[in-house]
């Protein structure tokens, strides 16, 4: 490898050595890695703070479904049941044109009714006045 330092006669007939200037690339790297890591940080930051938040909503609308449930007179393990397979809306549909139906029976039905090609929440759709579009074969 060739010596990158200089050697040149000076004015006074002496001979000098010049180093050329070492640039650091190390530092230029670090500066630049550190912005980008800086901004990536407060990317993922901002997104682990919006899924949290999104995260907490579905919790608390779950929760109110459930404690609407209970409050329509179904206890707390089939109100969850019936929220998470996702008729829970439905349910209280019913219970608002019919207020005198009693909840723990309609649930029952709906729970024990088992018709091909139709899910609980398609059964509570049909229930409540919502037609679901049948599975033509």
């Amino acid at each position: 490898m060739a010596d990158k330092n200089l050697n040149i006669k000076a004015i006074t007939s002496e001979t000098e050595t010049i180093r050329p200037t070492e640039v650091n690339r190390t530092s230029t790297f670090l500066k630049l890695a550190g912005a980008a890591i800086g901004s990536a940080a407060g990317t993922i930051g901002a997104l682990i703070t919006k899924n949290a938040l999104d995260r907490e909503k579905r919790v608390d609308e779950n929760f109110a479904s459930i404690e609407i449930l209970v409050g329509l007179g179904l206890d707390s393990a089939s109100a969850t049941k019936a929220s998470q397979d996702g008729y829970g809306a439905q349910l209280v549909a019913l219970k608002k044109e019919y207020p005198n139906l009693i909840m723990k029976d309609v649930y029952n039905a709906i729970d024990r009714t088992k018709i091909k090609g139709m899910s609980n929440k398609d059964f509570a759709n049909v229930l409540s006045g919502k037609m679901a579009r049948p599975k033509i074969e």
